[in-house]
């Protein structure tokens, strides 16, 4: 089934910061999930698990958490 990732660019407390959450199997397959659906940006930076209220919105497509503000890639 796979979890859910939150996969980055840039710093949090910049306006350089952006992210997008991502269903995969590993750290790394989010990380070229992201790459591959915004080819203008440079290589993500990180991916991290998504905590677990995230996690469980998007895997039961459920509405996300007030708190997230960010793109969900399937």
């Amino acid at each position: 089934m796979g979890a859910v990732f939150v996969v980055g660019w840039g710093r949090l407390a910049r306006s350089d910061w952006k992210s997008v959450l991502v269903k995969a199997h590993d750290p790394d397959e989010a990380m070229a999930i992201a790459a591959e659906a915004f080819p203008d940006r440079l290589r993500p930076e990180y991916a991290v698990h998504a905590t677990e209220a995230l996690e469980r919105a998007v895997l039961n497509g459920d509405p996300l958490p007030p708190f997230w503000r960010g793109t969900v890639l399937p």
